[in-house]
């Protein structure tokens, strides 16, 4: 069999390369990684597994500074937003970026995690599982640094991530102030609860 049909047929029998309809149970069989769990040994091993995956870039600590400042890491969380707490309308913006320019990434997700993109922005209940909400969060964070042109800060820039918080990620005027994300910095990196 020569390599076009092998790949033809790896394609086709992939649910991630065929049709991106992954099913959203958790793959992952860790008790930390369950349903509405919460707390900074969950966020830590969601960041890990997504580090580990190799599928993006460097995110210079800010999916940890916005866990901890949108829900303190799960702990002050809505229903249906998740550890990361980004907001419907977001997501909703973002797959309809993802179904011109994204499917190449959509798809190593999918394969890497088991979690359909698209599928899991309109399961608000899956979003209660903090893999499944971190892996939107990442997406969405990446979707903003390629249709805005914007580079996520770096980590010793905690200034320009608060702006950079405010203008992608700020669920309203009432969730904090660019100080306030100043200090959650601090005060999470006095914990010292970073991977």
């Amino acid at each position: 069999m020569n390599t076009f049909c092998v790949l033809a047929l790896l394609l086709l029998a992939s649910p991630c390369f065929s049709k991106l309809d992954c099913t959203l149970s958790n793959p992952l069989p860790d008790e930390m990684i369950h349903d509405n769990a919460s707390g900074p040994e969950v966020v830590n091993t969601v960041l890990e597994r997504l580090e580990c995956s190799g599928i993006f870039e460097d995110d210079h600590r800010f999916m940890r500074r916005l866990a901890y400042i949108q829900t303190s890491d799960g702990d002050k969380r809505g229903n249906k937003t998740g550890i990361w707490s980004i907001t419907e309308d977001r997501l909703e913006n973002m797959v309809r970026g993802i179904k011109n320019n994204y499917t190449h990434l959509e798809g190593k997700v999918c394969q890497q995690f088991n979690i359909s993109i698209t599928s899991a922005v309109t399961t608000s209940r899956a979003r209660g599982n903090p893999l499944v909400s971190g892996v939107l969060a990442r997406f969405y964070l990446h979707y903003v640094t390629v249709e805005y042109g914007q580079q996520i800060p770096s980590a010793d820039n905690v200034s320009g991530q608060a702006e950079f918080w405010i203008s992608h990620f700020r669920n309203n005027a009432e969730a904090g102030t660019k100080e306030d994300f100043k200090n959650n910095v601090t005060c999470i990196e006095g914990k010292n609860v970073f991977l």
